[in-house]
């Protein structure tokens, strides 16, 4: 929305500059985008001339000569435009002039030329060739009253404020508005200024000093349409506006028409109250009627366009035809052309949503509907009434009766004033900072509520909201209301005091966390997917024993209406596209953290339950191959350091378990056990499973742990251990074994000797016709007291193998 500078300050003077002005408003939250100056390339070459004579060229029927007088001289200028005239007040551009030339499209300077034979000694400008607005059909003719030879910048030169406003800030779609919202900010910030006119409105519900007219009637049909406010005048005389509403009209964007319909959008422009004006003689049936359209019909507009109408779109009709298009656009059947005198001058509310839709629906966005989405209130149509007759009869050669007055709601209309307190306690909270009781009265005043109760001992002001302030619902309303008009940058600053253990760590969120940063650490992709999967993927990867997918009754989607019982599907096929399309990449390791779905009725909320899992699936080379050194295969063992590396960054230990039932893992697999519970499993994926979910690829290992089992058990208090001074010694036992032997038995058993520091396993081999198998363990010896001799050391292990002898009957492999 644009607003000149020259039209604020009708209504306020103050001594900043208008930039400071801006970034004011701008801080307040009433941004100003861009400040444009009009005239201000204008130098004293562009002057106020008069048309004295005007004679035909005599070598163009185009073109004529006129004689211009500057005040000092008379000149000859050739000119085009045939909306000359003797005795008009016109711009002059002497030769010099810096004008926009609308055939190159660029800035030039004018020379003095020869047109047709003719010396032209200047050029009589355009609105366009000025850059004061883009009319080029013809010259701009100035106000009579303008002085002869004077600069034409002294008189026209104005700064434009181009503002960018919320939605929700529809009372400063006006002059009005922006006057009050600079008022308020001056005033809060000691600012030197003075108000020059009446900026806050007394809520008027009727207005009793215009007569009533029992021969045309108004009435409301639907309740979309709040209030309709309507006058009838006769014997108006339509024509030209004068200069002053013509460039205020023009300054703000806005093509100057007529002077009704010039003075219904000055009005709009003021104070932010769209209206309409109809010839009543066209409006056959002697009523109006406001309603919903109920069936398509065709309505051809002020803009000569011809549109469809559809349902629950608001017409204002003849009680059978639509004549306008509510808070939207007029109806050709009524526009106000030369020959009318008779007027019907509407001023409405509509309802916000029925006329954004109106407008969304049809393509058409106007000033009038702009202002209609975003809330014009019922309160200000008299006021909008009054004010077009105050500017009627400012025109001495306008002789107006005024025949008829209504003034009609809403079935559904209930004009309430909202009422909120305000406190210093809830201000002291939410900013930081007291404020003195009086400054607090002084900014509500300001900004127009008014005052019904207050409380000073306690601190609270009771305020009735002004009915244009529709944002304002709530205490902390007002307290955003005095943070910006005092100025966000002039509130105190100071360092947030916060007691200790203000915020209470979610022990959880950081093991989760955690847990991200560890995968992330081990090569491995986040990725996520959607809860939702089908039948087929629930069916071939649900748990065993498990009860029935919960079912969604309303899902976008009806091949996937079941929720996620594992994280299995999405990781699983994440691999597998994945895998199909890049092949060049040799190492794939993704992971999900996520909830899982069951039907087992949660005894808190009464509703399935949902748990946290995190899935990890794996394929491939470790990394890629790279010119150093050749990556190892992910096998089994290489998939278990990873589990074993999140449980230690957790600090939790964990024994694994053989798994008995299952087909989705092959037997290359393992529950994982911490104090005797299962929190999880892997392995390597049964090639079945896979075929099923016609994933192309085979040893792809998957493990799965069932987070909040699992982080229960997590020990948040970690211990650091010291470390010998002494060297370690190494010694690598392979052992032979029956099948059903576990290694973690073994490595119980090896843990019990003090001199330990260390065990892993560097090799499994399968004995395959003796039904047993060979494990070779590398131990490492280490104490915090002494180098170790090689006695010691044979002496230690001799014990361990005496005890894995009687616990488990297991032997050195001899070979």
């Amino acid at each position: 929305m644009k607003i000149p500078i020259s039209w604020i300050k009708q209504y306020i003077d103050y001594d900043i500059s208008n930039e400071k002005v801006a970034e004011l408003l701008t801080m307040a939250g009433t941004e100003v985008s861009a400040i444009q100056k009009i005239g201000e390339n204008w130098d004293e070459n562009i002057i106020v001339g008069k048309i004295i004579k005007i004679k035909k060229h005599p070598n163009a029927d185009r073109l004529s000569l006129v004689e211009v007088d500057t005040s000092i001289e008379i000149i000859n200028v050739v000119c085009g435009a045939n909306n000359i005239q003797a005795g008009q007040k016109i711009a002059l551009a002497k030769p010099g002039a810096t004008l926009y030339n609308p055939y190159e499209k660029k800035i030039s300077t004018l020379k003095k030329s020869k047109i047709r034979g003719i010396e032209s000694n200047g050029m009589i400008c355009s609105a366009l060739e000025l850059g004061y607005s883009e009319d080029h059909n013809g010259i701009l003719v100035l106000d009579q009253s303008f002085e002869t030879g004077k600069s034409l910048q002294s008189l026209l030169y104005d700064e434009i404020f181009d503002l960018d406003l919320t939605p929700n800030r529809s009372d400063c779609l006006s002059v009005i508005g922006i006057v009050r919202e600079i008022s308020a900010i001056l005033n809060a910030q000691n600012i030197n200024h003075k108000l020059l006119k009446q900026i806050n409105f007394e809520t008027t519900n009727s207005n009793t000093k215009y007569p009533g007219n029992k021969d045309f009637k108004v009435k409301i049909i639907d309740d979309e349409c709040k209030r309709y406010t309507g006058l009838s005048i006769n014997s108006f005389n339509v024509k030209e506006s004068p200069f002053w509403i013509k460039d205020k009209l023009i300054k703000s964007g806005l093509r100057p028409i007529s002077n009704m319909v010039d003075l219904t959008n000055f009005i709009m422009l003021e104070y932010g109250q769209p209206m309409h004006a109809f010839d009543i003689t066209k409006i056959k049936s002697n009523k109006i009627e406001i309603k919903t359209n109920h069936s398509k019909q065709n309505f051809i507009a002020l803009d000569q366009e011809n549109r469809i109408l559809k349902e629950n779109m608001l017409m204002i009709t003849d009680g059978e035809n639509p004549i306008g298009l509510a808070g939207v656009i007029g109806g050709q059947n009524t526009e106000i052309d030369t020959k009318t005198s008779n007027i019907f001058l509407e001023s409405a509310s509509f309802d916000m949503s029925n006329i954004r839709q109106t407008s969304k629906n049809l393509n058409l966005s106007t000033d009038a509907s702009y202002r209609f989405e975003r809330g014009v209130p019922t309160q200000m149509t008299i006021h909008a009434i009054d004010r077009a007759i105050e500017l009627i009869q400012e025109d001495k050669n306008q002789n107006i009766n005024i025949t008829g007055f209504w003034d009609e709601y809403s079935n559904l209309h209930k004009e309430q004033t909202k009422t909120v307190i305000f406190t210093n306690k809830r201000y002291k909270k939410i900013i930081g900072q007291d404020i003195s009781f009086n400054d607090a009265k002084s900014i509500f005043e300001s900004l127009g509520f008014q005052i019904i109760n207050e409380n000073k001992s306690e601190f609270s002001i009771e305020l009735n909201v002004p009915f244009w302030r529709n944002d304002i619902d709530l205490e902390d309303d007002l307290i955003e209301e005095i943070a910006r008009i005092i100025g966000y940058d002039n509130l105190d600053s100071s360092p947030m005091q916060y007691p200790l253990n203000n915020v209470p760590v979610d022990q959880s969120i950081k093991a989760k966390n955690d847990l991200r940063h560890t995968m992330r650490s081990m090569g491995y992709t986040e990725v996520i997917n959607y809860p939702v999967v089908g039948k087929t993927e629930h069916t071939a990867l649900k748990n065993n024993k498990q009860n029935d997918a919960v079912e969604l009754k309303n899902p976008i989607n009806q091949k996937k209406k079941y929720m996620r019982s594992n994280l299995r599907s999405g990781l699983i096929d994440n691999l597998s596209k994945n895998v199909k399309q890049y092949s060049d990449i040799e190492s794939w390791k993704f992971f999900e953290m996520g909830r899982t779905y069951s039907t087992n009725i949660d005894n808190k909320f009464k509703l399935p339950s949902q748990d946290y899992s995190l899935g990890i699936i794996a394929f491939g080379n470790t990394e890629n191959t790279n010119w150093s050194q050749q990556p190892t295969k992910i096998d089994f063992y290489v998939f278990k350091g990873y589990i074993e590396k999140i449980f230690s960054n957790l600090n939790i230990k964990f024994n694994l378990s053989k798994i008995l039932e299952n087909d989705f893992y092959t037997n290359q697999s393992a529950n994982i056990i911490v104090k005797d519970q299962k929190v999880g499993s892997f392995g390597y994926i049964n090639d079945n499973k896979l075929n099923e979910l016609n994933a192309k690829i085979s040893n792809v290992l998957y493990a799965e742990i069932f987070l909040e089992k699992l982080l229960i058990h997590q020990n948040i208090n970690k211990k650091y251990k010291k470390t010998s001074a002494y060297p370690h010694a190494i010694r690598d036992l392979s052992f032979i074994m029956e099948n059903k032997i576990y290694s973690n038995d073994i490595i119980d058993i090896i843990n019990t000797n003090p001199l330990i520091s260390d065990i892993k396993i560097i090799d499994v081999y399968d004995l395959k016709n003796e039904n047993k198998k060979s494990i070779t363990f590398r131990l490492s010896y280490q104490s915090f007291n002494e180098t170790l001799s090689n006695e010691k050391i044979e002496e230690s292990q001799n014990k361990t193998l005496k005890l894995l002898k009687q616990k488990l009957n297991i032997e050195l492999r001899k070979q």
